[in-house]
């Protein structure tokens, strides 16, 4: 059997005060879970998106007369470029083009669309503990717990979500074994990520990527990311 796809991401994010550039480009890499884990995920996500859920999935399974009509249904909401986002995902391509070819700007803009698709669509219908999970307070201390799982938690962990570094080319996957002990930071928590998903555990694997993320932000875009790479066919 044919390995899973994977794919590899630039996202384009604002850059704080007193950074040297006005953005921070940052790679990303994931690749689709085994075909009976992304079916079980396909469905649950499906489901717990509501009528967002539904106006995707009719989406991605249009034939070519449809497609037209469902383009013009999501453009009545502003949102043309989520239609071709959704079909280039069941096309069998990624959300931008190998990289060193890659639109960076381009590439984040269609995961806001999409991103901007569901909230629109979904509205009260999405089950949202489902989907994120629930967080608390630990008594008696700072940090936090998930009290219930999240699907978009699991999704990332079953993809293997893997950070390759921030800058103008992405770094790719870091030696085995623990890093040196003068090893820079960055390598560190990138460590950190790479063994939480060689263990499985979702709080752990949350925790580690919490060290890497840059804001919410970057979580939400690389959930929508992972999403439209679940229901890639190739």
């Amino acid at each position: 059997m044919a390995s899973p796809p994977d794919d590899r991401v630039a996202l384009k994010l604002p850059a704080p005060e007193g950074h040297p550039y006005p953005h921070r480009v940052r790679w990303w890499w994931i690749r689709q879970p085994v075909p009976s884990v992304a079916f079980e995920l396909q469905g649950r996500i499906a489901a717990c998106l509501g009528a967002a859920g539904e106006h995707a999935v009719r989406a991605l399974f249009a034939d070519e007369d449809q497609a037209a009509d469902l383009a013009g249904d999501v453009a009545t909401v502003g949102e043309p470029l989520a239609m071709r986002t959704l079909r280039r995902a069941r096309s069998g391509r990624g959300v931008a083009e190998p990289w060193p070819n890659a639109d960076l700007a381009e590439c984040t803009s269609r995961l806001w669309a999409v991103l901007r698709l569901a909230a629109e669509r979904g509205g009260p219908t999405v089950n949202a503990p489902a989907l994120l999970g629930q967080a608390e307070r630990l008594p008696g201390g700072p940090g936090h717990r998930w009290a219930s799982p999240s699907l978009l938690h699991r999704l990332l962990l079953f993809s293997g979500l893997r950070y390759d570094g921030e800058g103008p080319q992405p770094l790719g996957p870091l030696p085995e074994g623990p890093p040196p002990g003068d090893a820079p930071a960055d390598v560190v928590l990138r460590a950190g990520l790479r063994d939480a998903v060689a263990e499985g555990s979702t709080g752990r694997f949350m925790d580690a990527l919490d060290s890497l993320l840059a804001s919410p932000d970057e979580l939400a875009l690389l959930s929508a990311w992972a999403v439209l790479h679940l229901w890639r066919p190739f």
